[in-house]
């Protein structure tokens, strides 16, 4: 096999996982599908190329990382030159640097296939995400740092709030983008600045006034 095919072969069967995850989940979708979707028939392309479906969703999620680390490192580089930067410019920098096509896959897959991994708590996908270096917590420090009035118990539930309702909603519209719509889908996405409208929302979660008793609490 060439070096030509192999490359070839990686990137359909990176494609096509990618997809079926996204559509399905992790559990739904076993390597026969993948190979099938893939146009691939040698039985052991998927342990020649990646050992097996872990390894092959691992190496997607590393895929991703690296995608979206230097993504956001320039535009973070663009606020530092800029000096005044606010929570809500580093939530506007995780939308709209989030959703993308690649190579492997020219459909916007990217953040049902994360939701669909960390669903089931894939260890590839959360080890990186909550790793201490990992592109998605230095995110959220910068974050932190611009809140210091709330306290620490505060502010680690609503990073976790904030994660969840990114990884909904953005998988949502995603899928709405992939189409084709329902006329409900294209109701609630087609009027407005849908993105503003995750943003500001997304930012509020983050920024919301603590009740009292909380705050007293904390």
């Amino acid at each position: 096999m060439s070096k030509a095919q192999q490359v070839d072969t990686r990137t359909r069967l990176k494609r096509a996982a990618r997809g079926l995850i996204a559509q399905k989940g992790v559990e739904a979708v076993g390597i026969r599908e993948i190979m099938q979707v893939a146009g691939v028939r040698n039985a052991s392309a998927v342990g020649y190329h990646f050992g097996s479906k872990q390894g092959l969703i691992s190496e997607l999620v590393q895929d991703i990382f690296d995608e979206v680390r230097g993504r956001w490192r320039a535009r973070l580089g663009e606020l530092k030159t800029r000096g005044d930067w606010t929570v809500r410019d580093i939530v506007t920098i995780i939308i709209e640097e989030t959703r993308w096509s690649t190579i492997n896959d020219p459909q916007p897959t990217v953040v049902r296939f994360l939701a669909a991994v960390l669903a089931v708590q894939h260890r590839s996908a959360a080890g990186m995400l909550l790793a201490e270096q990992s592109p998605y917590n230095l995110l959220m420090r910068e974050i932190v740092a611009r809140l210091p009035h709330i306290p620490s118990g505060i502010m680690r539930q609503r990073l976790v709030f904030f994660s969840w309702y990114l990884l909904s909603t953005l998988s949502i519209l995603e899928a709405h983008l992939a189409g084709p719509a329902s006329p409900q889908s294209a109701e609630l996405w087609g009027g407005g600045d849908v993105e503003a409208n995750i943003i500001e929302t997304a930012s509020a979660i983050l920024q919301a006034p603590i009740p009292e008793h909380r705050e007293n609490r904390a």
